[in-house]
């Protein structure tokens, strides 16, 4: 509020800075935000972000209402928050935190152990790691769009699975892959079966 109502006094920004860097070390965010209530910019912390009066979460966030989605900015996806900022009981700009899709679905990826990608039909839109030997199927991508049936493909040689499942995100259509390594799953659940078996022993 302070940074709102004062924006040319650099405390107030200074402040916020250091709160933002103890909170934001492990959180992946791309951009944190506030904009005044005619949508102008006046603070932004991390990589370089745009905003317009008539993207739908700016505009909703400033008549009051949190709001909630994706939107594209340049090459990437981002999923963005957008948040009122009030005065008594008068909204006077916005908080806005945005997350680049590729780093969710990294950190989502890395945690499970799988290959993640987001594609629709112009092709990968946002991956969690880099696969260039990935078994992405363009015409199946086509086919769940239109028909929104989850399909699983198998390939032996590789000894992998791959499920690709229909997505929509605000009023964009994906479709979401999930890779899986046979191979590597069989070893961690051998793992698992011996660590089990030692525990008993």
């Amino acid at each position: 509020q302070r940074l709102i109502r004062e924006p040319a006094q650099p405390n107030n920004a200074d402040a916020l800075v250091r709160v933002l860097n103890s909170i934001n070390n492990n959180k992946g965010m791309a951009n944190i935000s506030v904009l005044n209530n005619l949508g102008k910019v006046i603070f932004s912390h991390g990589r370089k972000s745009s905003f317009s009066l008539k993207d739908k979460d700016i505009e909703t966030a400033l008549k009051g209402v949190e709001y909630s989605g994706i939107i594209h900015e340049e090459i990437n996806w981002m999923l963005r928050a957008a948040v009122p900022v009030r005065m008594d009981t008068s909204v006077q700009g916005a908080l806005v935190l945005s997350l680049d899709l590729n780093q969710l679905l990294k950190d989502f990826a890395n945690e499970n152990q799988v290959r993640l990608i987001l594609a629709d039909i112009n092709g990968i839109q946002a991956q969690g790691n880099t696969a260039p030997n990935t078994d992405m199927d363009q015409k199946i991508i086509e086919q769940i769009l239109n028909d929104k049936k989850m399909q699983t493909v198998i390939n032996i040689e590789k000894k992998r699975l791959s499920l690709y499942m229909f997505s929509q995100l605000d009023n964009y259509n994906f479709v979401l892959i999930s890779e899986i390594d046979l191979e590597q799953t069989i070893n961690i659940v051998s793992q698992k079966k011996q660590d089990v078996l030692q525990a008993t022993l």
